[in-house]
């Protein structure tokens, strides 16, 4: 489909036409019509499975129309045309895997009659029908019969037994009369059995059908289990009463899953739900990776594990327990960790940067069932019912998922995940067929991951009578056993492509992703932690580390050397570091991803079947008491696959950062011997720009390459340049104009340059030490952990008395803190008001354990000293300071002789302070003034004429109760008083 803007007319969503039957059957491995025989096992119909896709919902058009009914862009035109048998798309055509016709030949395309096949229309009872037949369902899929899954899946009605491609052999069945109403026009279903069958809360057996089941998808990603036969298993999950809807249910708190701008629009909203009620769409997360809906969609009204236990804000919290208190008492909320960052800094505590997932889900069983998942997906062959890849043999298997899960950080939390392993084989000759190349997968992209579509696998291991190869040699796979298969593909692939003999190179790889576990959640008392520290503080404990065996419980595969039969999945932090791991296994800051290999193991070949010499922990030792790879011939010709450590899903082998702004980083020599098209160079300004340039062909020397890139980016146009290296074999990038630069990822590697976008960058701890790598800081969060004491405040050398406009020190006794751990300080004195002009600042709290506090107010005022230990818990001392004026001015003096009363008068202020900058003069005469005198002289004469009012005379003088303050700025410095005495 031509997805985007259809190059002829400028639609979406328009079908795209191969043309011919070879070329359909060439490209094309699961179609629609062929995913809905296949995966549509766990979807309900509707959608995709009903319609052609259009951004307009209202102009989509039906499958079983699409033959006669024109399907908009397509054919070339706006109208549209017909999609008929002659026109070969993904909607109408399939490769028959499931050999629907019964001839044999699973490669074939076979035609898609919707009007007799019928469509996947949602199918409520799939979710809605407790004893629900999904068994029967998938059987009729498989067959082609989609207009028969709802009838036959609830029990209502029997296959017609019509063959594939007959009149109607999809869209009618036999109906069991006896459980319909035939009073009317049509069969319908009485009310009464609506009441007495229909759940209108989907029961968990029947979401169990698609996710938690053995083999189903949740089974297959994390190991997650519906207790069978019945059985409630508590300890593996203590939420089985509640059942899935429990947290998935939406209520009435949000009438729509989401809205979009118009309101009016059936393609920018869903349908609203009524108060109460599921809706057909249940609440989905957004805090797990891979598991979202990537839409508005996500997290409305989902219940995670604080929406219950903490904050009951997500409705119904089913009277579940408040941890708050437990968690305190652990220690867990105390700050003593750093969380998503490595400064030394302790800002976290364990439930800030850890989701409840990372304690609490065990998935330990505590029935006699079998406990398996997370397998291996070995998609190098079909499984017993002809699914494309196979995930249910005995050999891929973890058999116990009790504690065999890890951790990952995802969203700046550590939760618990568990990583899903899939085997596939892909081509690894890189170059386009115009250079000697291949295009194994038939997609126009040679290069790059180039995965062997899944049809062409099946039809080598047909013509081999081959099923997956974990199956085939149950489990003990040699070099041999690969070579045999990488042959077939090879000779299979160079003659489809039309290509010389020995073209194709096919290898296998492997690769995981992480995927959440936030199911299986054992019971309080089961949870690390609750015996202590030692439960993941300890070498012991396998929390922080110990294996993972992703490659299943009983496989052992044993492949050529180096790259002859294998490769890494991918390369990733600017293609300078292989991996069997999705590039978004993120570190803790989410700034690199995470390079794991497993499946580079050196082996020596045993000369017994013995095999007791695997370096199964990565340490490059191999686990056998003289530590030596050698049963053999003393020589490790081949390589296997190793579990995993824990610690590498979380830490790097080396802590790495951005590299720092340089005015010049000069590269390396490029290897221009493979296909260089693809390639991104991305240059990072100090001016905050950044400038990528991707490389647009195949390229043969250093002039190529700066030729390529163009004259914007090599001549400062965008403030650096690109040339040649001093040995011109390679480039450097030189910022001009001042500027300074460094690479983004890209493919910095490719150009030499990988030190031009990283650097080694240690951890610092909380206790000061700093660390390089993974090794070494996963030792140190096993070493034991105490929990930090509670903080003490302590004041250390205040005086009792100050003189104003003094400056003190306020000192914290810091040492009695020694063993708190993370402590904050701060100061409150009662003499600074709040400036009501700045709302958001406290002007009267001075932070840290030492400071210096000026006191500009005469008065007994009160200082306290505030301690916020690592619990969060407040502890505060106080201590009363006296604040005094100092000595006062010699004089407040007339200057003789005297004038008298009513008449002007000179007035001395003498021995004043040494730095000031105002008088503020109370005559006492009820008049007052201020006075700014430049340069702080010792003395100053204000003249005054002062009130003969009666008030003042005393019989034969009139006296004045002069006062004098003195400032410096705001602060008060000085003060006095003097009674004045001036004759009438």
């Amino acid at each position: 489909m031509n997805s985007v803007n259809d190059p002829t007319t400028g639609l979406d969503c328009v079908p795209f036409n191969y043309g011919t039957e070879a070329d359909f059957v060439k490209k094309v491995d699961l179609s629609v019509a062929g995913q809905l025989m296949d995966c549509a096992e766990c979807h309900v119909g509707g959608g995709a499975m009903e319609y052609i896709p259009n951004t307009d919902l209202n102009a989509r058009i039906r499958l079983d129309e699409m033959a006669t009914t024109n399907v908009p862009g397509f054919g070339g035109t706006v109208a549209g045309a017909p999609i008929t048998s002659a026109s070969y798309t993904a909607f109408n055509y399939f490769i028959d895997t499931y050999d629907v016709d019964g001839d044999g030949d699973t490669a074939e395309a076979q035609y898609m009659d919707y009007a007799q096949a019928g469509v996947m229309e949602m199918d409520c009872f799939l979710c809605h029908l407790p004893g629900y037949d999904y068994v029967e369902r998938r059987h009729q899929m498989r067959t082609g019969k989609l207009g028969t899954l709802p009838a036959i899946g609830a029990g209502l009605a029997t296959d017609n037994g019509a063959a594939f491609g007959a009149a109607d052999f999809g869209t009618t069945v036999v109906y069991d009369e006896s459980q319909l109403d035939a009073s009317g026009t049509n069969l319908q279903l009485s009310g009464t059995w609506m009441d007495e069958n229909v759940a209108g809360v989907p029961d968990s057996t029947n979401c169990a059908f698609c996710h938690f089941n053995e083999f189903s998808v949740d089974w297959k990603k994390r190991g997650d289990h519906w207790a069978p036969d019945g059985q409630v298993d508590f300890q593996y999950e203590v939420h089985y009463n509640l059942g899935c809807m429990g947290c998935h249910q939406r209520d009435a708190a949000e009438q729509l899953s989401w809205q979009g701008q118009d309101a009016t629009s059936l393609a920018e909203n869903y349908s609203p739900m009524a108060a109460g009620s599921l809706g057909h769409d249940p609440a989905k997360g957004m805090y797990a990776q891979y598991s979202g809906l990537f839409n508005m969609n996500d997290n409305v009204q989902f219940k995670d594990c604080v929406d219950c236990h903490s904050n009951g804000t997500a409705g119904q919290s089913y009277g579940a327990p408040n941890p708050a208190a437990a968690h305190a008492a652990a220690g867990l909320t105390a700050v003593v960790a750093q969380g998503p960052t490595a400064d030394g800094v302790a800002k976290a505590s364990h439930i800030d940067f850890m989701h409840c997932s990372a304690c609490h889900s065990r998935k330990a069983n505590s029935y006699d069932w079998g406990n398996t998942g997370n397998p291996l997906i070995d998609a190098t062959g079909k499984d017993e019912e002809g699914r494309l890849t196979d995930h249910e043999n005995d050999y891929v298997l973890k058999e116990d998922m009790t504690d065999n899960t890890g951790l990952g950080w995802f969203k700046g939390k550590l939760r618990r995940i568990s990583p899903s392993a899939t085997m596939f084989w892909r081509d690894k000759n890189d170059f386009p067929n115009t250079l000697g190349g291949v295009d194994a997968n038939f997609d126009d992209r040679p290069h790059g991951m180039d995965s062997l579509l899944m049809t062409d696998v099946l039809a080598v291991n047909e013509d081999n009578g081959w099923a997956s190869i974990t199956e085939d040699h149950h489990g003990n796979i040699t070099p041999a056993d690969f070579a045999e298969r990488i042959t077939a593909f090879n000779s299979y692939i160079d003659t489809k492509a039309g290509v010389a003999a020995g073209t194709a190179k096919t290898k296998f790889s492997i690769f995981h992703v992480n995927f959440m576990n936030q199911h299986a959640v054992s019971p309080a008392n089961m949870a690390f932690g609750v015996n202590g520290c030692t439960d993941c503080h300890d070498a012991g404990a396998e929390f922080w580390n110990g294996s993972i065996n992703t490659a299943g419980d009983n496989n052992m595969m044993v492949y050529g050397p180096s790259t002859s039969q294998r490769v890494p999945f991918t390369k990733v932090n600017g293609f300078s570091q292989a991996s069997d791991w999705h590039p978004n296994t993120f570190d803790k800051f989410a700034a690199r991803t995470i390079a794991i290999q497993i499946s580079n193991v050196p082996y020596d070949t045993p000369v017994t079947d013995e095999i007791i010499n695997v370096d199964s922990d990565g340490d490059g030792i191999a686990d056998t008491t003289d530590g030596i790879l050698d049963t053999g011939d003393g020589v490790a010709d081949s390589l296997t696959t190793r579990p995993v450590d824990r610690a590498e899903i979380m830490y790097e082998t080396t802590f790495m950062g951005a590299a720092d702004y340089a005015a010049e980083y000069e590269g390396g020599t490029i290897d221009f011997s493979g296909f260089e098209k693809g390639w991104q160079l991305i240059v990072q300004v100090n001016d905050g720009t950044e400038r990528l340039k991707m490389v647009s062909t195949d390229i043969a020397d250093v002039a190529g390459l700066l030729a390529n890139l163009g004259t914007n980016m090599t001549d400062g146009t965008f403030g650096f340049t690109i040339t040649a290296n001093t040995a011109g074999d390679g480039i450097k990038v030189t910022g001009t104009g001042g500027n300074l630069i460094r690479l983004r990822a890209g493919n910095a590697a490719s150009f030499g340059l990988t030190h031009a976008a990283y650097k080694n960058t240690p951890w610092t701890a909380v206790d000061g030490r700093t660390f390089n790598g993974r090794a070494d800081w996963v030792a140190y969060l096993n070493e034991p952990k105490a929990l930090p004491a509670a903080g003490e405040a302590i004041i250390v050398g205040l005086p009792a008395t100050v003189e104003v406009g003094s400056t003190v020190t306020l000192t914290a006794d810091e040492t009695a803190n020694d063993d708190a751990g993370s402590v904050s300080y701060s100061w409150i004195c009662n003499d600074t008001t709040d400036d009501p002009e700045t709302p958001d600042v406290n002007e009267g709290i001075l932070d840290g354990p030492v400071v210096d506090k000026t006191f500009s107010k005469i008065g007994t005022w009160t200082v306290t000293l505030r301690v916020v230990d690592a619990y969060g818990d407040l502890i505060t001392v106080s201590q009363v300071v006296q604040v005094t004026a100092p000595a006062p001015a010699a004089d407040i003096a007339l200057v003789l002789p005297a004038a008298p009363a009513g008449t002007g008068n000179t007035v001395r202020f003498s021995n004043l302070p040494a730095s000031y900058t105002m008088l503020y003069i109370i005559w006492g005469d009820g008049s007052r003034q201020k006075v700014y005198p430049t340069g702080s002289p010792a003395s100053v004469d204000v003249d005054h004429t002062f009130s003969t009012s009666s008030r003042y005379f005393n019989g034969t003088d009139y006296r004045y109760l002069s006062t004098v303050y003195v400032y410096n700025g705001g602060a008060r410095v000085d003060i006095n008083r003097e009674y004045l005495f001036i004759a009438p």
